[in-house]
């Protein structure tokens, strides 16, 4: 058949009338309701063939590419059929899922504002709209959207699913917890549900509660990352390690195939974990603030002074403040000009006040949305910003992806890289970040010379110590004790530490009592191991300066792995309590050896299970040499540079000035080191 012919022929094809492609619409919706995808995109091809205008085929079939993760095309799609047809509300909600979907946040809540302005009782739209402003770092505003919602549709389980949510994300967990029990009550089953519903009861300290939650989501999707991680990170906190490492190992596979959703945190505390790992984490967790609008690039004054702001939600009784504080207070005046913006609540404590008066600019942003409080920032002319939470509770990484300041430092409160492109630099030292492992971060890492950790030497210890009857030790044996959260303990480690009191006989385990459900199976598991119970003595949380007075009390302190102690590991060094512990490959797992380094106790740093294990029982059945090592601990605290806060703080000055050198001179951040020899030369 020549070419003649077939146009011939085509001329004389009838056309296909409306009844037949309703016919074959009905037909192609069903298939796509039933989920026979392939089937039904066949179907709306050819109906877009038989009729390119045919607007609810381009719609449907742009709802099935975004299904099938194409949102590109979907978009695509969904503008085609807005365009021959821009009156149906529908078409813009999917056409918002869509932009969502690829991070194009700001679109895709136009493309629901236009939704709702064609149909303004459309609680879908809100709710959707709520979701992408979440993303945006606009969390009022989404609390807004999700409550207009539940106002058009009060049944709308989703939308309190959703609110539940944010509402967890502002520190505000009753009432998020009302709004998703009303969820259930509704007889919200989706997976969604029970994992927000698990992290409201977190917040409350509801934790056995919450694990019941996080594993009835996993029920309801197996593959569901952000549960898996919770709930792997809630079983550390109440040390139930009877399936724990599995849920860990399932999350470290799901994060080294590319999956969104988990909290980088729980790295910190995984064995299973690499350097490699934790980064890809972070970068997976830094995609959503990376989509964040950024404000228009700051101009900062080139004044005399430079203008440095700690942004943290941690400014009350919290460890990151204990070793702060005095950093803050000790800044040179004539050269930098402080600011302190709290984003935490105001707990009304000494330290609290004490900062405040510390600093030349205290603001307290904790009721700002992120983008008010990254506006302010800005306007105050900060040159450089420097992040005191990373990844942990209740940070505000929105306010740093908005860039409000040229220059952007991750601190002190996240022992890793925060894996984003808006954060320059990380502080560190030889010891936690060496420069060969510069690849494991995003950041560019500045070392200062002894130790990355400030201190405060005003910490007070108070004029009493306690006796052992008062803290439910035994009179005499020694005492091994490890004041870390419990989050930070390990199986592993614990049978370690069970050996050593059936080797010790004389000896109990001293831990910080941080929750009756991990007490409970602490005790479980040593009476396992062959161990009585009443051997683990708990203490309750005090006041800091009793907390250090007990210190006194111990004889040894025996570190966490991977996760080391931090704040609690200058606590029993200052305390005049010597520690051991095992040093690994990753940031979290070698702070107490910077630590011990910057105090000078070396040789309590070990980099094998068995070497850990066998120095703790050696100093155990030592008592001279324990004596001699509290001895010259005593000796180095006046001078150690562990200590020494001033000198800590020309050296951080330094670092500070030589970041605002780089970026005044149109240089990019570049890694480097401070000496310790003349710290104003920032070589």
């Amino acid at each position: 058949m020549d070419r003649k012919q077939r146009r011939s022929l085509k001329k004389t094809t009838p056309p296909v009338s409306a009844a037949e492609l309703q016919m074959l619409f009905q037909q192609a919706l069903r298939l796509h309701q039933l989920g026979q995808l392939t089937e039904a995109e066949t179907l709306y091809r050819r109906i877009l063939t038989l009729s390119p205008q045919h607007a609810d085929s381009l719609h449907l079939l742009g709802l099935l590419t975004s299904q099938l993760g194409r949102n590109e095309a979907a978009i695509t799609l969904f503008k085609q059929a807005i365009a021959i047809n821009g009156q149906v509300a529908a078409y813009h909600l999917n056409h918002g899922n869509a932009l969502r979907n690829m991070g194009r946040l700001g679109e895709a809540v136009q493309a629901y504002d236009e939704a709702i302005r064609l149909k303004p009782d459309y609680a879908m739209a809100y709710s959707n709209r709520g979701n992408s402003l979440i993303d945006l770092g606009r969390s009022e505003d989404a609390l807004a959207s999700f409550d207009q919602a539940l106002r058009l549709k009060p049944d709308y389980a989703e939308a309190l699913s959703n609110r539940a949510s944010i509402l967890t994300d502002l520190g505000r967990a009753e009432e998020a917890l009302a709004s998703i029990a009303s969820a259930l009550a509704l007889g919200a089953n989706f997976a969604e549900a029970h994992y927000n519903h698990g992290n409201a009861l977190r917040q409350l300290g509801r934790v056995k509660d919450s694990v019941a939650s996080y594993r009835r989501a996993i029920e309801l999707q197996p593959d569901y990352p952000q549960a898996k991680g919770m709930l792997a990170l809630t079983l550390r906190h109440v040390c139930d390690w009877s399936d724990q490492g599995a849920y860990e190992a399932d999350v470290v596979q799901m994060i080294r195939q590319g999956r969104t959703g988990i909290a980088p945190f729980l790295l910190c505390a995984s064995p299973q974990a690499s350097a490699d790992d934790a980064l890809k984490a972070a970068r997976l967790w830094g995609q959503t603030f990376e989509r964040t609008a950024r404000l228009s690039p700051a101009s900062p004054s080139t004044e005399r002074r430079i203008r440095i702001g700690y942004l943290s939600s941690d400014l009350r009784e919290h460890p990151v403040a204990v070793l702060a504080v005095e950093l803050l207070e000790r800044h040179d005046r004539s050269r930098f000009d402080v600011f302190a913006y709290s984003t935490g609540p105001d707990d009304e404590s000494s330290l609290r006040r004490r900062i405040e008066r510390g600093v030349e600019h205290f603001i307290d942003i904790a009721s700002l949305s992120q983008r008010d409080a990254a506006e302010r920032i800005r306007a105050d002319g900060i040159h450089i910003l420097i992040d005191l939470n990373g990844y942990t509770t209740m940070a505000r990484t929105q306010i740093l992806a908005m860039r409000p300041a040229p220059i952007q430092v991750n601190f002190l409160g996240y022992p890793g890289s925060m894996g984003v492109d808006f954060v320059d630099y990380l502080i560190g030292d030889p010891v936690v970040t060496p420069f060969e492992s510069q690849p494991f971060f995003q950041e560019e890492i500045v070392q200062l010379p002894h130790c990355y950790q400030p201190n405060d030497r005003q910490r007070k210890i108070a004029g009493t110590a306690p006796d052992r009857a008062d803290c439910g030790l035994p009179e005499r044996g020694f005492v091994f004790c490890c004041f870390n959260n419990s989050l930070k303990l390990s199986s592993e480690l614990f049978t370690i530490w069970m050996r050593l009191l059936q080797a010790q006989p004389d000896s109990v385990f001293w831990l910080l009592d941080c929750n009756d459900v991990a007490k409970r199976n602490l005790q479980r598991e040593a009476e396992a191991q062959g161990i009585d119970p009443a051997r683990l003595v708990f203490a309750p949380r005090l006041p800091i300066e009793q907390h250090l007075a007990r210190h006194s009390l111990a004889d040894l302190f025996l570190d966490s792995f991977p996760y080391n102690a931090h704040t609690t590991a200058s606590d029993a060094l200052w305390a005049g309590l010597p520690l051991v512990t095992l040093a690994g490959e990753t940031f979290p797992s070698r702070v107490a050896a910077s630590l011990l380094t910057a105090v000078g106790l070396p040789e309590l740093i070990t980099h094998r299970l068995a070497d850990y294990e066998k120095l703790a029982l050696a100093l155990a059945k030592d008592p001279e040499r324990m004596a001699q090592l509290k001895a010259k601990l005593a000796a180095l605290l006046p001078t150690a540079p562990l200590f020494d806060t001033l000198a800590y703080v020309r050296h951080l000055e330094a670092a500070f000035e030589r970041m605002w050198m780089l970026w005044r001179d149109g240089n990019q951040p570049e890694s480097f080191r401070i000496s310790a020899q003349d710290p104003a030369q920032g070589a």
